[in-house]
C-alpha cells in the first residue's frame, strides 16, 4: 500500500496538473507611472511554459472593481497551479521585495476612474485579518539574492491595488494553489522583473509539489516496540 501511494506522489511531481497553468499579473499605467513595469516585464512570457505549465499573464486595471473582476475570472477559469502578482512601489526598499502577507484592508484612495474601494476598508469583509502566503518570504529572498538580484522581504502590501489583488489571490485560491506578491521599484529594468517573476513561478511550483506529496503519504505512526 505505501510503495503504491509513493508512486502517487511521484506522479504528482512529474506530471502537470489536470490544469497546468501558472497565472501571472501585473499592473496596467496609472498616475504618472505611463508605462507599469510590474506587467511590461512579464508580458512577453504569455503562453510559455514553465515545468510542464503554461503561462498566462492578465493585465489588471488600477481599478478596483475591474481588477477584482478579472482576477477572479482568471482564477475560475484557469484553475492555475501557482500564481505570481507584481505591482510597483515608488518607496520599495529594494528592487523587488516579497510580500509574506496579503491583509484584509483598503485605504480611501481613488482608482484612476476616481472611484473609492468598495466595502468600506475590507477586501472581503468577514474574512480572516491576515493571509500568509504559503511561499516562505525568506526562502525567495535568498534564492534571489543568491543570482544577484536586489531583493528583501516585506510584510504589508498597502491599502492600494496592491494589496487588494493579493488579498484576493490568496483568500480565492486558498490551499488550492500557492501564490505571493512582488513589488517592483518602478524603475526596475523589465528584464530583472521577467528574470525574478520565472524564479518565483518556480519556487511556487516547487511549493506545490511538496504540498501534493504530503496529501497522499499516510501519517507516520510511532513504532510499538
Amino acid at each position: 500500500m505505501r510503495v503504491s501511494l509513493l508512486l502517487s506522489a511521484l506522479f504528482l511531481i512529474l506530471m502537470p496538473a489536470v490544469f497546468p497553468t501558472v497565472l501571472l499579473t501585473g499592473f496596467g499605467p496609472f498616475g504618472e507611472h505611463e508605462q507599469n513595469v510590474s506587467y511590461q516585464g512579464i508580458r512577453d512570457l504569455d503562453g510559455t511554459t514553465l515545468k510542464g505549465r503554461t503561462i498566462t499573464v492578465l493585465r489588471l486595471p488600477v481599478v478596483w472593481e475591474a481588477s477584482r473582476t478579472l482576477l477572479l475570472g482568471a482564477l475560475d477559469g484557469q484553475a492555475p497551479r501557482a500564481a505570481v502578482s507584481a505591482g510597483i512601489d515608488a518607496s520599495a526598499r529594494a528592487d523587488v521585495v516579497v510580500e509574506a502577507y496579503a491583509r484584509n484592508r483598503t485605504s480611501p484612495i481613488a482608482d484612476t476612474l476616481g472611484r473609492l474601494p468598495p466595502d468600506h476598508g475590507a477586501v472581503v469583509p468577514g474574512a480572516e485579518e491576515i493571509i500568509p502566503s504559503a511561499l516562505s518570504a525568506d526562502t525567495a529572498v535568498y534564492a534571489l539574492q543568491s543570482v544577484g538580484i536586489d531583493a528583501a522581504s516585506g510584510t504589508d502590501p498597502g491599502g492600494y491595488l496592491c494589496g487588494w489583488v493579493y488579498y484576493l489571490l490568496l483568500h480565492t485560491l486558498g490551499d488550492e494553489a500557492p501564490a505571493v506578491f512582488l513589488h517592483f521599484r518602478p524603475e526596475t529594468p523589465p528584464e530583472t522583473v521577467s528574470r525574478t517573476v520565472l524564479i518565483i513561478a518556480e519556487l511556487l511550483l516547487e511549493t506545490e509539489a511538496d504540498r501534493q506529496v504530503l496529501s497522499v503519504l499516510p501519517p507516520v505512526c510511532p513504532s510499538d516496540t
